[in-house]
């Protein structure tokens, strides 16, 4: 593994070190502010999209992921645990709009921006943790093979939206057939391009990565490989020794 799981919360708060020392350097020189032209360079897109600012997220997931994949799970009653969850990101959303606010307000937007992306990323990792486990009452209805499959195309959808977006913007669809229309051919257009992509990219590639690449077995230190070491079977003691 290129990160250790013991070494996984140093890494963190490192790329988040790093993450807010990009935010400031982009507000110290180039600012938020887009640049013209078809393929623009500038601090908004340093500031969402460069991947040494998105890291820290990356990270954070990495590390909720490896815990709820080795079974760790928070304690108590799992539909209390999905509702303090989900109020806990309701009070990370307000707490973000207010905070970046402030920021705004004096003068340093491209923390504003910062925030309104990273900042609920524990409370994101926390919904994860409770309503994945699907024993609350939110899991179990979040667990209908339909949601199930819009989960597993989230990656697609997230790829392609935008491009989507913008080319009815492009194209002023809701002035040529109205609002509720446009909504509604959006929506079946993203959703079953997202289905396409990943049954036919998405899927095909990561059964080619995981052949071509198999996962290798973590290893463990001395003590416990030991203890895991199946025992050797019995050797046969041959024939009995004359007296």
């Amino acid at each position: 593994m290129l990160i250790r799981t013991r070494y996984i919360g140093t890494w963190c708060l490192a790329l988040l070190a790093i993450a807010l020392t990009i935010v400031a350097v982009v507000h110290a020189t180039i600012g938020p502010a887009n640049q013209p032209g078809v393929l623009p360079l500038s601090g908004m897109h340093a500031l969402l999209q460069f991947p040494p600012v998105r890291a820290f997220e990356f990270c954070l997931g990495v590390a909720v992921g490896r815990a709820f994949a080795a079974g760790r799970r928070l304690p108590g009653n799992a539909s209390l645990l999905e509702v303090a969850s989900l109020a806990a990101l309701a009070v990370s959303l307000v707490a973000s709009h207010r905070i970046g606010a402030w920021f705004h307000a004096n003068g340093l937007s491209s923390f504003t921006i910062w925030i309104s992306q990273a900042f609920c990323v524990g409370a994101f990792a926390l919904v994860i943790l409770s309503v994945g486990t699907g024993r609350g009452l939110i899991g179990k209805a979040l667990s209908h093979r339909s949601l199930e499959l819009l989960g597993k195309i989230s990656f697609a959808t997230y790829m392609i939206h935008h491009m989507i977006l913008n080319l009815a913007v492009q194209h002023e669809v809701s002035a040529l057939i109205g609002w509720p229309a446009t909504i509604a051919s959006l929506i079946v257009v993203i959703y079953a391009g997202s289905w396409l992509v990943w049954r036919y990219v998405e899927e095909p590639a990561r059964h080619w990565i995981v052949g071509r690449f198999p996962a290798r077995p973590a290893s463990l230190p001395a003590g416990q490989a030991e203890e895991r070491r199946p025992p050797s079977p019995p050797r046969d003691a041959g024939p009995p020794l004359p007296t």
